[in-house]
């Protein structure tokens, strides 16, 4: 006779694996570019100042995001120091607690054994997964985005008070992550479900909304996440507001796109991003929602999922990770239909085939390609036990159907776990920003000075450098004049005629500026690895030391 996994075991294992893979090698790599830097240099700074509202980049006051993920980062550092690991540990623990939420939620709607499956398919979800690798808005949003939700269910479901002006608190603080858009899309997945769960009935609708304290809500919301555009449009003016309508007006109504290029974006996001599960969500999701019992029982995660699709695809601006946000309601459908049998034989046979197969063979496949393209050590082909151990416990097991439907996961969490062991950190070797940031602070001996980079910016460097740093033109290389010695990275090439300069570091950086398209940096260390280096350069960095006392034309103060 076949023993049963005891229930929720073998979930409970991948867990505490997946939970601990978030935090390996987390501060080996340095800053990454861009966006990190930005946050990154910020903290750095607010640190120093002990000021909390004003935000500075690269010397500069930065007005682009509100300033939660600049807080949380912030703790972080003054509770461990500033460092790689402590910069993003906020964002993993933010990440932890996004899964914890999503568990929660759909636990308080279907019951324990879906929420420790929603909770696992959050976390191995690949877009929210590799954004917890470096400090951006991106999982805090998600955090306290998901935080609101939790604590509108907890009304809906116990009708406590308390949960509802939680929920209004907490879409205020989501307001302080990246904005007030966001306002609108969470009073508008209340509303729908307000409007959808009274059967379309107005009178009910109206009475649904009053009962969630709508108006009172969204004064409270209002107050807390207007609070710091508010103080910073009282100090800056329209400075300040320049910056936000173009992070917010500008993005969504007047940025120039292709209409047929937006309405199919979000569906194949959506495609690639919640691998290894969109195969099975979508096609769950369409099944579900045409049968009237199911459309009603995951009425809420469905208008969660469709709101966040409409608004973002009706915004002029596209990024992937807007619909990261939508993450937590797919994951609870998902969980949904992995931790109880409600279709017929033939749609689980080709869930099985096209949802839990296919995605778990493909990362493998990936697994083994990178394996044999980046060098790794054979030693980490021991990692595939791990999806190897879901098909065999599934044949060992009374309940086949959910063991199985861990393979996609385990085959991601070990792909996850060769890329955290060693490909991230073999990166290292063609990053050298925190070496060229300690070379220039090793000349600097407690003075300010200034960093030039040729025809090109790195994001990173202030961080780095401690320094007020400035992209300049080949042209102009030879008559740069400040009034003390200054640093120049330049193409090698290009140093040869500088005068008066001494060579702290030379070595090859990526030619571009952006690691943030990690695929195209990611191919071009695998050429590099096989002699072909044609994305690098060779960069050096120089001291040098000039005669004349007057800054560049159309080069700023430092502050």
């Amino acid at each position: 006779m076949r023993k049963r996994l005891p229930a929720g075991t073998y979930l409970f294992i991948l867990a505490v694996i997946t939970g601990t893979a978030y935090f390996i090698n987390l501060g080996y790599n340095d800053i990454w570019n861009p966006n990190e830097g930005f946050y990154a240099d910020a903290v750095r700074h607010l640190l120093q100042n002990n000021n909390l509202l004003d935000f500075f980049f690269n010397n500069e006051y930065r007005f682009n995001k509100p300033p939660v993920t600049y807080w949380v980062i912030a703790l972080s550092c003054r509770l461990f120091g500033l460092s790689e690991f402590s910069i993003r540990l906020a964002i993993v623990l933010l990440a932890l607690g996004t899964c914890f939420l999503t568990s929660s939620i759909s636990g308080m709607l279907f019951g324990k054994k879906t929420a420790l499956w929603s909770g696992l398919v959050m976390a191995v979800s690949f877009q929210f997964l590799i954004n917890t690798r470096y400090a951006t808005p991106e999982i805090p949003l998600t955090f306290f985005f998901t935080l609101t939700m939790y604590f509108f269910v907890r009304f809906i479901v116990f009708r406590k008070p308390f949960a509802l002006w939680s929920a209004w608190i907490s879409l205020g603080v989501t307001m302080l992550v990246k904005g007030y858009p966001y306002l609108i899309i969470i009073a508008a997945i209340m509303a729908s479900y307000a409007f959808f769960s009274t059967g379309r009935n107005f009178r009910s609708f109206v009475h649904k909304l009053k009962q969630y304290r709508i108006l009172t809500g969204i004064v409270i919301a209002l107050v807390i996440g207007m609070s710091w555009p508010f103080y910073s449009w009282i100090k800056f003016g329209n400075d300040f507001l320049q910056v936000l309508d173009t992070e917010t007006t500008y993005r969504a109504f007047r940025y120039q796109t292709d209409w047929f290029h937006d309405l199919f974006f979000f569906p194949l996001v959506m495609l690639w991003g919640f691998l290894p599960y969109s195969l099975v969500f979508i096609p769950v999701a369409i099944a579900s929602a045409a049968r009237a019992d199911y459309r009603r029982e995951l009425l809420l995660p469905f208008v969660w999922v469709a709101v966040i699709l409409i608004v973002f695809t009706i915004a002029k601006f596209k990024l992937p990770t807007y619909f990261i946000q939508a993450h937590p309601a797919m994951a609870v459908v998902t969980g949904w239909y992995l931790g109880q049998s409600r279709f017929s034989f033939g749609f689980e046979r080709w869930i099985k085939r096209l949802g839990i197969f296919l995605p778990g063979m493909v990362f493998i496949m990936v697994f083994l390609a990178a394996m044999s393209l980046l060098n790794t050590g054979r030693y980490y082909l021991l990692l595939l036990l791990l999806p190897a151990s879901s098909l065999i416990l599934s044949y060992r097991n009374s309940d086949k159907r959910w063991i199985l439907g861990t393979f996609p996961l385990t085959a991601l969490v070990a792909l996850f776990l060769l890329f955290t062991a060693t490909v991230l950190p073999s990166l290292e070797k063609v990053r050298p920003y925190k070496e060229i940031g300690a070379a220039i602070r090793s000349r600097l001996n407690g003075k300010n000075s200034y960093v030039f980079l040729e025809n090109r910016f790195l994001h990173n460097l202030p961080y780095y450098s401690r320094q007020k740093t400035a992209a300049i033109s080949s042209g102009v290389l030879q008559k740069i004049s400040v009034q003390v010695p200054y640093f120049l990275l330049a193409e090698e090439k290009d140093t040869m005629a500088v005068a008066q300069g001494s060579t702290l570091w030379k070595g090859i950086v990526y030619k571009k500026n952006s690691e943030a398209a990690f695929f195209p940096f990611l191919l071009s260390y695998y050429h590099y690895l096989h002699g072909d280096s044609s994305g690098f350069r060779k960069y050096r960095l120089l001291m040098v030391f000039p005669g004349k006392n007057i800054l560049p034309q159309g080069y700023p103060e430092r502050k």
